[in-house]
């Protein structure tokens, strides 16, 4: 069989597809290969092509194919990469120390040049590096940081010797060294940074020639270099400041065109401010509702965090916890008390602290408590006399045959039958759907910040088979509307079952 072409020319001349690596094609212009004699080109014609480039431009040429590098990359090119440096208005020469490849991947290439991370825009002209954050914490060092490495001791051992030979050395530095050795301001202007490379470059020199004549020699000729890199680098960053703000201003520019153009085809189409102005303000008025919404509702979830600190600090505080501390009312019941949510629901540039809140819930907490724990009594007493008699005398929530179930929407989770006071104490997450609260109400945001629903009658029912409970206690010889459930408590029962036969039980986990 023919092997199959791996190019398919189809549609306008010069137009052809290509196979991927995963068997597809891909549309392509041009002739592949097209440029593969470039290289080969007069030089005439060569020069006349790149007068109109920039270095990335040769930069990104260079890098297509070897042949192109090799012809870039040769010192006889150099004036090409002048003439495109020519093109970049305000860029400094190439200094002499840098080549015009070197200057220009410096100044044009973003990646880092030691880890080759793309999108580094800090340059170090002083260093002639490009560094992203980590390479810089491994090829910089600061003064303070060479205080306390024993392998820089020798930067400080050389500082008078400097000192009194080369008495041209910039003395406001910290370390007089800094003015040959290439410190850099850092980010923060708090520090100097120097680079690693050149100062174990220079600690080399200085074993081999501290002690000689040379040294002195190389002292001074190191500073005068070291100047002129910062003189050049003191221009470069000037035009890289002003190259960075020319292009802000080139983005601004196209914005404000986009915004003009998009004014100029609405009015077009008759979309004048009068036509659009009720509902843009209306637009305009839910975005701000939406705002202040969300911003109300972090500072009551701040406040509530507050709460349950200080809430959990006054409960934890001397005499020991007891299981009647469980029968008390939630964090979520506490913020729905009257005195307490008028605290939390105070504007937003009131003071509401954890000293407010101490200040005005503690000394009030037993009360609102006990207040709450009564409230729940007298709901529970109404839910029981709609379905259970009880004797004058007795408290209806004490009978035997009192006894609560759960009314979460998830039955398959939780079906528990309760007795007083331990219904107090249950609580099931969201019994009720948060879709049913309106959003932003103070409600949402406690139910939201604690996880679960204030205790309500809502979340239980009475016992359905409060019936067949007073039947097993008629057949126990007691009156089921005086029997208590302390009373059951002391007598145990036993069930008859077909499989396993007699089993004893007390009263509370026969209702269960």
């Amino acid at each position: 069989m023919a092997r199959k072409k791996d190019t398919l020319e189809h549609g306008a001349k010069g137009d052809h597809a290509v196979l991927t690596k995963d068997g597809s094609r891909k549309n392509v212009r041009g002739r592949r290969g097209g440029l593969k004699d470039m290289p080969d080109m007069p030089l005439d014609v060569l020069l006349e092509i790149f007068c109109y480039m920039e270095p990335r431009d040769l930069l990104s040429l260079a890098r297509t194919t070897k042949p192109f590098r090799e012809f870039l990359m040769h010192h006889s090119s150099a004036n090409m990469w002048k003439a495109a440096r020519a093109n970049i208005a305000g860029l400094p020469d190439c200094p002499p120390y840098l080549s015009e490849p070197a200057f220009a991947n410096l100044a044009f290439s973003p990646y880092c040049h030691n880890c080759l991370k793309p999108n580094v825009q800090t340059i170090f002209w002083e260093f002639s590096k490009r560094y992203c954050p980590s390479c810089t914490k491994e090829f910089t060092i600061t003064e303070r940081q060479m205080h306390h490495d024993a392998q820089f001791s020798w930067f400080f051992l050389v500082d008078d010797v400097i000192c009194s030979t080369v008495s041209i050395i910039d003395t406001h530095c910290i370390v007089p060294m800094a003015d040959w050795v290439h410190p850099q301001k850092s980010t923060n202007g708090r520090s100097e940074l120097y680079h690693r490379p050149e100062l174990d470059k220079v600690r080399r020199i200085w074993g081999s020639l501290y002690h000689t004549d040379q040294w002195n020699t190389f002292a001074i000729e190191q500073r005068l270099r070291v100047q002129a890199k910062n003189e050049h680098a003191t221009l470069c960053r000037a035009w890289d400041v002003q190259r960075a703000a020319k292009r802000s201003e080139e983005l601004d520019h196209i914005r404000q065109q986009r915004f003009d153009a998009i004014v100029s085809k609405l009015r077009d189409l008759g979309w004048t401010w009068a036509k659009i102005r009720d509902e843009l303000v209306t637009y305009m008025q839910e975005i701000q509702e939406t705002r202040l919404r969300a911003e109300r509702r972090r500072v009551i979830w701040g406040r509530l965090d507050v709460l349950e600190t200080v809430i959990s600090a006054a409960r934890a505080a001397p005499p020991k916890r007891t299981v009647e501390d469980e029968y008390k009312p939630k964090l979520q019941d506490l913020a729905m008390m009257s005195e307490v949510r008028q605290l939390i629901e105070a504007p937003n540039d009131a003071v509401v602290d954890q000293q407010a809140i101490t200040d005005t819930v503690v000394p009030m907490l037993h009360a609102l408590e006990e207040r709450w724990q009564c409230v729940r009594k007298t709901d529970l007493r109404a839910m029981l006399n709609r379905n259970i008699g009880a004797q004058d005398g007795v408290d209806v929530l004490d009978l035997a045959t009192s006894a609560f179930r759960c009314k979460s929407l998830r039955r398959d989770l939780c079906r528990r039958y309760m007795h007083f006071p331990e219904v107090l104490a249950h609580e099931c997450p969201l019994t009720f759907p948060v879709t049913e609260i309106q959003e932003g109400d103070y409600l949402s945001c406690v139910v939201t910040k604690y996880k679960r629903h204030p205790w309500s009658t809502l979340n239980i029912e009475v016992a359905p088979c409060v019936d067949e409970m007073g039947m097993i206690i008629a057949r126990c010889g007691k009156d089921p509307e005086t029997t208590t459930l302390k009373d059951m408590d002391d007598i145990k029962l036993v069930y008859d079952t077909p499989r396993v036969g007699d089993l004893a039980m007390t009263w509370r986990s026969a209702v269960r």
